[in-house]
């Protein structure tokens, strides 16, 4: 119903029925999260009957609403849950984009793992990739741009400490 309210332009409404949706749901699977609830007194189902697919869909109608704390808690559970899925980080760099200059750190961080991610599996949709690369180009290195380059993943595709490789690769 959120979705196609948006479509209607009927944005305060789309809200409306968002909020509605996760108020059933996104509670009890945050206590769940936060260690609140023991997961195994639970069906899985019981605590979020929605599908991970279901969910990186949530996730974008809230970023679309500009419900990004929503968003970011939908997403952080999925990272949890799966953290090898490229969409989610994508989803993850391009909410914290829109956000604003305050979270561009995060957002540089969550769109390096897009990329990262992206040359260990592959890419289902190659304009993810494209979008996350013009994002870091936009928003530029940043000050903490040494740090997010540390650790890269090898030809294994197994990740790895750049500092501590380059230098076992000279003593050899």
């Amino acid at each position: 119903m959120a979705n196609f309210l948006l479509v209607k332009e009927e944005i305060e409404e789309a809200k409306a029925k968002m909020q509605e949706s996760l108020s059933l749901w996104l509670p009890k699977y945050q206590l769940v999260r936060e260690g609140g609830l023991d997961p195994s007194e639970f069906d899985p189902v019981e605590v979020c009957p929605l599908s991970y697919d279901a969910r990186i869909n949530t996730s974008k109608l809230l970023i679309e609403l500009e419900l990004y704390d929503e968003a970011a808690e939908v997403l952080e559970g999925l990272v949890e849950e799966e953290d090898e899925v490229v969409d989610t980080w994508y989803l993850l760099g391009w909410m914290n984009y829109l956000r604003g200059q305050d979270y561009w750190g995060n957002s540089r961080f969550y769109l390096n793992n897009t990329k990262k991610l992206t040359a260990k599996f592959g890419a289902d949709n190659p304009q993810i990739l494209q979008h996350a690369e013009e994002l870091l180009e936009e928003m530029g290195p940043g000050e903490d741009s040494e740090d997010e380059n540390e650790n890269e993943f090898n030809e294994n595709g197994e990740e790895e400490d750049l500092e501590s490789s380059s230098g076992e690769e000279m003593e050899h």
